[in-house]
């Protein structure tokens, strides 16, 4: 077969389109795949200087969220751009398949790569103006890459094939100044927060999406997007991206978000809520069940030392059945049964501890740390402190975590951490009645504790702080050292800083 450029050896299409057809093809002086882009320029002057404009564009740019051009050909009257070739989806293709292909934090991941590659084009001057899901190809690992920029625009520089008065872009993705035969710097922050509003909502079509071009533009000038729905495990942060995606959709581009780092930030800062809440959640998964349900397997062995007396056998009876519903993750049903046996007279710092472990495994903190702190009400006024008033402790510092309550869930930890090496000091705190924690057990606590302090101190940029008590911790539980080495590392680089 002919060599194009002797060259290039073209293998299959790729993709065609009005403006022209890509063509994956193999580079035989590098023995690199590459996409080469047919331009249809049909001798039109206005586009050969499209399709130059986009190759020099495309050469400049150096960004791993851009797909870059590598050669540019013309010969017999044809165009030809050479890219490096992206084995992977479109964004579109993905979206298409629906929700259960990524999960809602790889989303996250592919929001601020995209927002990344936006803001690069923006900060250099370029207006991309036909920013779409088809625009953008993600890569094996899921890594997008933004194509075309065949209708990009410089700032500032006037070009006759960009002038006032035409239309350019996608009716559904474009900005309501482009309808005007406009562009302003901020264009592309539409457009980009379209298409990720989209995506978040697994819609197959653009939210302006109507029964031809015009109806499209009409919603884009005039329709308004209701606030953003996520899955249920995430509705908390569907407040802050709705408002972010308002501010970066508002029809007024004066009114709107200047740049996508409005977009970037909220998505960053949503991720990392999500990724703290999996550290603390896997650190407790990992030192075993002691501290999250150890003192509720005591309380349902040892319940006849703990509980009050009652004449009456329904207290009892509901809350059995209520640990039995615990047993089976049926945490709605246990809450029922123990509120049955508070009702029927039965209240004390177990039962209270044992609701307030539902409402934690339903992640509703707030409610959780109500019932928490009801239990160590009733603790506090016993002898030496009931000991397993540091599972409160502990557990309501995880809720205040959780709830973004830094300061309350420092003192719980301090207050949790000086229980625990009382009764490590002392071999014991409990009564007569009460089951003794062997020093291993003791040791696990405290280490989960330590774990969770150096947590909290990591997100306070405590960096010293949390080196020290995650060495703690290591030491007490080494089990720990695999997800506390990711912490120590980083901690350790913002000291070098």
């Amino acid at each position: 077969m002919e060599l194009l450029n002797k060259r290039y050896k073209l293998g299959r299409v790729l993709g065609q389109g009005a403006m022209g057809r890509v063509h994956l093809a193999q580079d035989v002086t590098t023995n690199q795949q590459v996409a080469i882009k047919e331009c249809f320029a049909q001798n039109n002057d206005e586009l050969i200087e499209r399709i130059k404009r986009e190759y020099e564009l495309m050469k400049s740019m150096d960004h791993p969220g851009v797909v870059k051009a590598i050669d540019f050909l013309h010969f017999d009257n044809k165009y030809f751009i050479v890219m490096e070739f992206i084995e992977g989806i479109t964004l579109h293709e993905l979206i298409q398949r629906g929700r259960r292909t990524v999960k809602f934090v790889k989303q996250l991941e592919i929001a601020i790569k995209i927002c990344e590659a936006v803001y690069f084009l923006n900060k250099n001057g370029i207006i991309h103006r036909d920013l779409k899901p088809q625009n953008i190809i993600l890569d094996a690992n899921y890594n997008p890459k933004i194509l075309d920029l065949g209708i990009a625009k410089l700032e500032n520089v006037d070009h006759s094939i960009t002038q006032t008065g035409n239309i350019i872009g996608t009716p559904t993705y474009m900005s309501p100044e482009q309808i005007d035969g406009k562009s302003a710097t901020n264009s592309d922050v539409f457009s980009t927060a379209v298409i990720l509003y989209q995506f978040f909502s697994w819609a197959k079509q653009s939210p302006f999406h109507g029964h031809g071009a015009i109806s499209s533009m009409t919603n884009v000038v005039e329709k308004k997007l209701p606030p953003i729905n996520l899955k249920l495990a995430y509705k908390n942060y569907e407040v802050r991206l709705g408002k972010t995606f308002a501010k970066s959709m508002r029809k007024d581009h004066e009114k709107r978000s200047k740049t996508v780092e409005n977009m970037l930030t909220a998505f960053k800062d949503t991720l990392k809520a999500i990724k703290r809440k999996e550290i603390i959640n896997k650190v407790i998964t990992t030192v075993g069940s002691t501290l999250v349900t150890g003192l509720f397997i005591l309380l349902w062995v040892l319940r006849g030392s703990f509980m009050v007396d009652n004449d009456s056998p329904l207290p009892n009876t509901h809350f059995e059945d209520g640990n039995t519903f615990f047993s089976q993750q049926k945490y709605s049903e246990a809450i029922t049964e123990y509120r049955k046996a508070i009702n029927l007279g039965e209240k004390s710092g177990e039962i209270f501890y044992n609701i307030g472990l539902c409402y934690s495994s339903l992640e509703k903190y707030q409610k959780s740390i109500k019932y928490y702190t009801e239990a160590l009400r009733y603790w506090r006024g016993e002898v030496w402190e009931n000991p397993y008033s540091a599972s409160g402790h502990f557990q309501r510092a995880r809720a205040y975590v959780l709830t973004k309550q830094f300061e309350k869930a420092l003192k719980d930890l301090n207050k949790t951490l000086e229980i625990l090496h009382k009764m490590k000091a002392f071999g014991d705190l409990g009564s007569a009645n009460q089951v003794k924690k062997t020093a291993k057990e003791i040791d696990e606590e405290l280490a989960a504790a330590y774990f969770l302090r150096g947590v909290l101190h990591y997100e306070n940029q405590k960096n010293t702080a949390t080196i020290q008590d995650l060495k703690k911790a290591i030491t007490l539980n080494p089990s720990l050292k695999k997800q506390a080495s990711e912490i120590l590392e980083k901690a350790r680089a913002n000291l070098k800083k």
